[in-house]
């Protein structure tokens, strides 16, 4: 359940950074981040409950999250922080990343026409041309979790104390990336069933980053900056991807799209208190 839970956040929050990218793409101007303005008001003025906010709010502080910030319609409804937290102290996403990142560099490489949903990703992963089961996954499976790869995941296991391939993804012994295209096993037909996969995350940003050579960004983060953060007005103090690493595999730059994302809003919020 809990996976089927993180595929639906993960197709929400998708079609929510598409939204914003596309607006972002559309005006190619960025906007002095000190000129964008995050206005503040009641929830129940635009149709919310605090209370409900509140106790929504309760639940989360005793799960450990540290912030909740909800905007309606451009607005701010409410905001916590827990203690030691603040608005201009950067976030992680956790998995979220995989929208944040590979969900927004997709959507800008189909826009570009640089592949396709349907392109088979052996097209981008040479590595996977001869495997009988690998070559047969499409961008769309792996980006749907729908590819057949395995997650790096057992038993509730820390993932630094897990065996063999998965505990070398997480370790990222020598590099996540190559043990999610050489290690990472395909554990059913790829496009009949669902499993939640870190490592097909990690081969999508790898495709994704192939399809980028000859453009005028050639890596995840810097199509990111160029295309969605600079038009958003997004300074690159407030954000950071891949866990502040870059790995260099058949010749790409490539950096983690299944987490390690941390971003801020503090300061384009400064002028509208």
């Amino acid at each position: 359940m809990l996976r089927y839970m993180r595929y639906a956040l993960w197709n929400v929050w998708l079609l929510i950074l598409l939204s914003v990218a596309l607006a972002g793409i559309s005006t190619g101007v960025a906007a002095p981040a000190d000129e964008i303005a995050w206005p503040h008001d009641t929830p129940e003025h635009w149709g919310m409950s605090g209370s409900a906010l509140d106790a929504m709010k309760d639940r989360l502080a005793a799960l450990n999250t540290t912030a909740l910030l909800v905007v309606r319609h451009g607005v701010i409804v409410y905001e916590w922080y827990a203690e030691g937290h603040g608005p201009d102290q950067k976030e992680g996403t956790a998995s979220l990343a995989k929208a944040i990142v590979s969900g927004s560099a997709l959507m800008v490489a189909l826009q570009d026409g640089r592949m396709k949903a349907d392109d088979l990703a052996a097209k981008y992963i040479p590595a996977w041309r001869n495997d009988p089961q690998k070559s047969s996954i499409t961008i769309r499976e792996l980006a749907t979790h729908t590819s057949g790869i395995e997650d790096a995941e057992q038993d509730g296991i820390d993932h630094m104390q897990l065996p063999g391939w998965k505990g070398a993804f997480w370790k990222r012994s020598p590099d996540p990336f190559s043990i999610a295209i050489h290690q990472a096993p395909v554990i059913f037909p790829p496009g009949s069933s669902f499993e939640y996969s870190n490592p097909g995350i990690a081969a999508l940003g790898y495709a994704i980053t192939a399809s980028l050579q000859g453009a005028p960004q050639t890596d995840i983060r810097a199509l990111l900056k160029a295309r969605v953060l600079d038009p958003l007005g997004v300074p690159d103090s407030d954000w950071s991807i891949g866990y502040g690493e870059t790995y260099t595999l058949d010749g790409l730059a490539l950096y983690a799209a299944w987490g390690g994302v941390f971003s801020r809003h503090g300061r384009r919020r400064a002028s509208a208190n």
